[in-house]
């Protein structure tokens, strides 16, 4: 699971990420709530026989009430009966089949009837296991001091496990825009060719700084890392459906993924970027189901840069900002820009570039993508390279000054290619070791020579000191 507040799956660390003992795993923590009563369920142990069940997902059948109601502690709002009262187990299921339950009161995880301390009456419910993963600073340690008997606290309301809202950071690696009180600060990278610089080569979504002076926070920006070498920051996505209902298209907020965006945003107010010189080149990518034609091409022209940068007016915008100095890119094949007559100077959104019966524009009503049809269904992105290390503005390149004679291909997102590999830290304790302390989803590869790919995981890394990986 990615989200410990909407999940609905769970995995095992053998099959996830090719961890095989119990000495892989430190401790597994387990949460739940529901709306029936107060109490919360929220412990952590260290028991071999659990942390063998969080690697293989089988109890051999060896579980027993002693591995529960001994060697475990309370964590934040723990008010339950169980663990302590723990007189039953059973050892089908992993964690979700009732692994521990006393008289009237059990754990279980299923679609139809769950249990959270209390024996399975319909309501709502919130269930989450997570594991923290041994490494050089964490080990599996002697079952700590824990109570005998039920905690003693009076109930507290159900509440969510105690972590904080989920923020997108979902490749390696990403830097949290506010730290752990334990953790050092950290000054995230500000620009997507930035972060290429210090090798990374995933796309993905990545905090990115503001720039230094402007007083605004960091955001989370989706970063392309293989078109045309990369370093592509996403500053306008839109989906349009063949619906009657599309989602209006937010402003204010940069969209964090190229194919189910629906906002858009420009540098200066997002980053704090006041000069068009801080843009290297500005790209254009729509596809459509009207045709099979695709607009894709790049710029550097210096009004086009200043629209980047503002989204206000452009004094001296004119078709010749469009119909030249413009580089066509994978699969590009459309009318536009060669063919651009018209211009309107004040956004990416109506008709920035159009000629006869073709136009780009992006509204929820309608859009073009060299075409003016509206009952269509269509992907606009719009991406900046930002100036500094390897990259700035350069002189206009050569490009066609007609429409590219590339053979048409149907709509498809816009094209990239295979990246070298990156290799993202094995667990959520090692991200914050390297001093990542905001909570949300990382990129943990897999245990060396097991052969298994990298997969996304949410980290908590508030909760009980952090590191810890949701499982279920």
């Amino acid at each position: 699971p990615t989200s410990p507040t909407t999940g609905y799956s769970h995995w095992h660390l053998g099959q996830a990420l090719g961890y095989w003992n119990a000495g892989d795993v430190a401790e597994v923590r387990f949460y739940c709530r529901t709306s029936l009563h107060s109490r919360v369920i929220h412990f952590k142990t260290s028991n071999e026989h659990i942390r063998g069940v969080a690697v293989s997902g089988n109890h051999r059948s060896l579980n027993s009430p002693s591995h529960w109601n001994t060697g475990w502690t309370a964590l934040s709002n723990h008010s339950a009966f169980l663990p302590a009262h723990t007189a039953y187990t059973a050892n089908a299921g992993g964690f979700y089949g009732s692994p521990f339950y006393g008289n009237n009161v059990r754990w279980a995880i299923n679609s139809w009837n769950s249990y959270c301390d209390n024996n399975g009456e319909a309501g709502n419910y919130s269930h989450k296991v997570w594991v923290r993963v041994a490494g050089p600073t964490i080990a599996p340690t002697s079952s700590p001091t824990s109570p005998t008997t039920a905690p003693t606290r009076p109930p507290t309301s159900p509440t969510m496990a105690p972590t904080t809202t989920p923020t997108s950071k979902t490749l390696y690696p990403t830097v949290s825009p506010t730290t752990h009180t334990t953790s050092p600060t950290i000054t995230a990278p500000t620009s997507c060719v930035e972060y290429m610089s210090m090798g990374n080569t995933t796309s993905g979504v990545y905090v990115i700084g503001a720039k230094a002076g402007s007083g605004l926070p960091s955001q989370n920006v989706y970063c392309d890392m293989e078109e045309d070498g990369g370093g592509w920051m996403l500053i306008y996505s839109y989906n349009r459906k063949l619906t009657t209902s599309n989602r209006g298209l937010e402003t204010s907020s940069l969209p964090t993924s190229p194919t189910n965006g629906y906002s858009h945003w420009h540098l200066g107010p997002a980053l704090g970027y006041t000069s068009n010189d801080d843009v290297a080149e500005v790209r254009f990518y729509c596809s459509t189901s009207s045709h099979s034609r695709v607009v894709h091409f790049k710029t550097s022209n210096q009004h086009v840069r200043r629209v980047a940068v503002t989204g206000g007016y452009v004094s001296g915008m004119s078709p010749a900002s469009w119909n030249t100095g413009w580089t066509a890119l994978a699969n590009h094949s459309a009318y536009l820009p060669a063919d651009t007559s018209s211009t309107n100077n004040y956004n990416f959104l109506s008709s920035p570039f159009a000629a006869n019966n073709v136009a780009w524009r992006i509204s929820s009503s309608y859009t073009y993508c060299d075409d003016n049809d509206q009952p269509e269904q269509s992907t606009h992105q719009v991406w900046v390279r930002l100036a500094g290390l390897t990259d700035s503005p350069t002189s206009a390149p050569t490009s066609p000054t007609s429409s590219p004679t590339i053979a048409p291909t149907s709509p498809t997102a816009a094209p990239t290619t295979p990246a070298p590999t990156a290799t993202p830290p094995t667990s959520c304790a090692e991200y914050l070791r390297l001093g990542h302390a905001a909570s949300g989803i990382y990129t943990i590869s897999a245990k060396d020579g097991s052969g298994r790919p990298d997969r996304s995981v949410y980290c908590d890394m508030e909760e009980d000191g952090g590191g810890w990986m949701l499982l279920y």
